[in-house]
């Protein structure tokens, strides 16, 4: 199935300035110039590239681009009295912003989650801010991993595209954050994370943790499904 590589989250974006760039045309070429710019620009923000993604349905793996910028123990954002890790992932807005499925598994559920546009860089952030929490189930171990899709200062929006009972391949899309903002991913604390602070990352594709505790990092030779 070909895929087209702009987020269709963004084609109402892209439509307005090149709307006007080629309403403006009767105008000003310059004032044209200017729309076709920021139609370029809008573009780029809402690109969707295919990604080789390795096929183990045993691996977590980064659901969105950008640095991490956490890797900690934390109470279970629901509410169980569990201790998780949670690796959080800050996206700028020069990253690609379409979010990928950290897990091979089950969607368990989708919750949205009015607030605030805090700083998301900001630890108060995660109780107060606008997000989209969405629990997965995974194939193998039966693991349950966690999502949650900050909204930020400047980005006010989150999409998932899940739904409860979605049977998800782990890298496969499942939204987006527009514009930039942060992404937290907890699993179980007998899953080691093999992230680091400050780890430049890319969704589908940085390895977050194994879920089978007999792999070890570089020990196994993937196949990769270009997704």
């Amino acid at each position: 199935m070909r895929h087209f590589p702009i987020s269709k989250h963004g084609l109402g974006y892209i439509g307005v300035p090149l709307f006007l760039s080629l309403l403006s045309f009767a105008f000003s070429e310059y004032l044209a110039f200017f729309f076709i710019f920021l139609t370029i620009l809008v573009t780029y923000f809402f690109r969707d590239p295919k990604r080789l993604v390795p096929d183990n349905d045993s691996l977590v793996l980064s659901p969105a681009d950008g640095v991490v910028t956490s890797v900690e123990v934390v109470d279970s954002p629901l509410g169980d009295g569990t201790r998780l890790n949670r690796v959080s992932v800050f996206l700028n807005v020069l990253n690609v912003h379409v979010n990928r499925s950290p897990v091979t598994g089950v969607v368990k559920s989708v919750k949205y989650k009015p607030g605030e546009f805090l700083n998301a860089l900001k630890e108060e952030s995660v109780a107060r801010n606008e997000m989209i929490r969405t629990v997965f189930l995974s194939q193998y171990g039966n693991y349950t991993l966690i999502t949650e899709q900050l909204a930020g200062l400047i980005a006010k929006r989150a999409v998932c595209d899940l739904q409860p009972g979605d049977e998800v391949k782990v890298g496969s899309r499942m939204g987006m954050i527009k514009f930039g903002s942060r992404v937290n991913t907890y699993f179980p604390l007998d899953v080691k994370p093999l992230v680091v602070k400050g780890q430049p990352v890319s969704a589908g594709q940085t390895l977050f943790a194994y879920l089978d505790p007999k792999l070890s990092e570089g020990s196994q030779d993937f196949k990769y499904d270009k997704i």
